[in-house]
């Protein structure tokens, strides 16, 4: 294949399109307007008039618009083959002809236009001393290019995005799809196995005396086990609620290991500290939310519910 030598030279327009009567496919400099591409698996090139060789790396399909009598033609160009070395996007003419049969192609001195049917598609102009006429015609860029090799439809896409965002609420990805990316999703009520682990609920026990804490493992346990749950082993610090006679011989009968983290440090049982924290920072939210209304010390147990309560259901 052969184009015209002046796409050769010095000046380099990406944006600009040039009808050319010698070449025989559409080329473009730029592989990012593409709409679909299709990349080579063997060898292509085309030859300039000069006898230059430039390397063809894929072609694909563009959307573009033309203006003629002030009204806008939407149309997509198919075929057009991806050349970076060219310093000029080309219409081929010939391409065209090949395609429809009735086309035409009419010039004068300084204007061209491009007919089927003897219906305007195209029409350029030129400069004097230039060999190529520049169209009217301008690539509509995509607002949108995602390559995933994962996602074969939208409904994949939202799955992809709900797990790159650690499984946030999908109702969540596809608002944001929506309003951030102009992709509209639908929502299934599907549970996969690693959103199950993350649907862990808390179990808030409220204890008077640290003594306690003995009794209310059997609660946990005996909760767990109801709910067809297994307890394999507990965590905490050093203190003497946690580490006593009565607790340990209540896990070993268990069979429940008991794990106790290094002292002065609690990033060692990092999930339980931050939940406390964050059930903690809830509370108190709730509780001066409205300053009009003074909660008394002893609701502050139902404060900490209601803040369990939220964060299981969110």
């Amino acid at each position: 294949m052969s184009v015209d030598e002046e796409v050769c030279a010095s000046e380099i327009l990406s944006n600009t399109w040039y009808l050319d009567n010698g070449a025989s496919k559409r080329i473009t400099m730029n592989d990012k307007n593409y709409i679909e591409f299709e990349r080579f698996q063997s060898r292509h090139e085309i030859t300039t008039a000069n006898g230059k060789v430039l390397p063809a790396l894929g072609k694909g399909t563009l959307q573009i618009v033309t203006v003629f009598n002030n009204k806008k033609q939407f149309k997509e160009l198919k075929d057009v083959w991806y050349v970076p070395e060219i310093i000029k996007n080309l219409f081929s003419v010939l391409a065209i002809h090949d395609r429809y049969g009735n086309s035409r192609f009419v010039s004068t001195a300084t204007m061209c236009w491009l007919k089927n049917d003897d219906i305007c598609v195209l029409h350029g102009s030129r400069s004097k001393g230039r060999r190529l006429f520049k169209t009217n015609m301008k690539v509509i860029i995509p607002k949108l290019k995602i390559e995933v090799n994962l996602a074969k439809s939208v409904d994949s896409l939202l799955q992809l995005y709900h797990e790159r965002c650690g499984h946030q609420d999908k109702r969540h990805e596809k608002s944001f799809l929506n309003h951030e990316l102009n992709i509209q999703v639908n929502v299934q009520d599907e549970l996969y196995e690693a959103c199950r682990y993350g649907k862990a609920h808390r179990y808030v026990l409220f204890l008077k005396q640290k003594s306690d804490v003995a009794s209310a493992l059997q609660k946990v346990l005996a909760y767990a086990s109801n709910s067809g749950h297994i307890l394999k082993e507990v965590i905490s610090d050093n203190g003497g609620e946690f580490d006593n006679k009565e607790v340990r011989m209540f896990l070993k009968k268990k069979g429940v290991v008991k794990r106790f983290t290094a002292p002065y440090t609690p990033e060692q049982n990092g999930g339980s500290e931050r939940e406390n924290r964050t059930i903690v920072k809830i509370a108190r939210i709730l509780k001066n939310s409205n300053l009009d209304v003074e909660f008394p010390p002893a609701l502050w147990a139902e404060l900490i519910n209601a803040s369990v309560y939220i964060l299981n259901r969110t």
